[in-house]
C-alpha cells in the first residue's frame, strides 16, 4: 500500500472534447513541480465527481489537492526545457502525485519512470526527520539540494521500470518514489506531450482548488 501505483485506461468518456476545450482554453508557461517548461492551462479540468472517484481509488478517508497545478493540463512542445532526470516529493503534504496522459496520436515514448540511487541503494525518499538522519541529511531541505544536484547524473541511477504512454491513461503513485516523466514531443500544442497534473494531500494545502 505504501508505495502503490495505480494503472487504469480509457479513464475519461470524453478525452477528445477535454483536449478541445483545453486547446482553446487560456495557458501560461509554466514548469510544475516535476515537469520540464511547458503551456499549463489557467483552467482547472477537475469537479467535485472526479474528485470522489480519486478517493475512491486511492482508499483515502479524503483527498484534496496540494498544488495549484492540480487537475490543470501541460502541453510539452519538442523544445521545452528537460526536467530535472530523477525526483521525488517526500517534505510537501501531497500523498498522490499523477497524470493523466492526453495526446492522441502519440509516440513510442516513456510516460513515466521510476528509478533507484545507486550510491545509497534508495528506491524512494526518506519521510521522516529520523529517515533522513539514517542516509546523513539534515533536513528536507538539504534534501531537495541532494535531488536537484544528483538528479541531473544518469550515472548515478539505475530505472527499476516504467510506464509506457498511452492516449488517455492515468497513473497515481506515491510522490516519494524517484520518477521522472518522459521526454516531450510536437511541433505544435495540437501535437505535443498532453497530461493533466494531479496532486492530492489528505487536508488542502490550495483551497477553491
Amino acid at each position: 500500500m505504501f508505495n502503490r501505483v495505480l494503472i487504469i485506461d480509457d479513464f475519461y468518456k470524453n478525452p477528445e472534447e477535454i483536449i478541445e476545450v483545453a486547446l482553446q482554453s487560456p495557458k501560461e508557461e509554466s514548469a510544475p513541480f516535476g515537469h520540464g517548461k511547458g503551456m499549463l492551462t489557467t483552467r482547472f479540468f477537475l469537479g467535485d465527481s472526479l474528485r470522489e472517484l480519486f478517493q475512491k481509488l486511492t482508499l483515502e478517508a479524503s483527498i484534496l489537492s496540494s498544488s495549484d497545478a492540480n487537475g490543470r493540463i501541460l502541453f510539452s512542445q519538442t523544445n521545452a526545457l528537460n526536467s530535472p532526470q530523477v525526483y521525488c516529493d517526500p517534505g510537501m503534504k501531497t500523498i498522490w502525485t499523477g497524470v493523466i496522459y492526453l495526446s492522441k496520436h502519440e509516440p513510442e515514448v516513456e510516460g513515466t519512470c521510476f528509478w533507484r540511487h545507486l550510491p545509497t541503494g534508495l528506491e524512494t525518499a526518506p519521510t521522516s526527520p529520523q529517515g533522513l538522519a539514517k542516509h546523513g541529511w539534515d533536513s528536507f531541505e538539504e534534501f531537495d539540494t541532494f535531488i536537484a544536484t544528483e538528479g541531473n547524473d544518469p550515472a548515478l541511477w539505475e530505472k527499476t521500470w516504467s510506464i509506457p504512454y498511452r492516449f488517455n491513461r492515468l497513473v497515481l503513485f506515491r510522490p516519494w518514489q524517484f520518477h521522472s516523466y518522459g521526454p516531450a514531443f510536437g511541433e505544435s500544442l495540437a501535437s505535443a506531450r498532453k497530461e493533466q497534473m494531479l496532486y492530492f494531500a489528505s487536508q488542502s494545502l490550495t483551497p477553491g482548488q
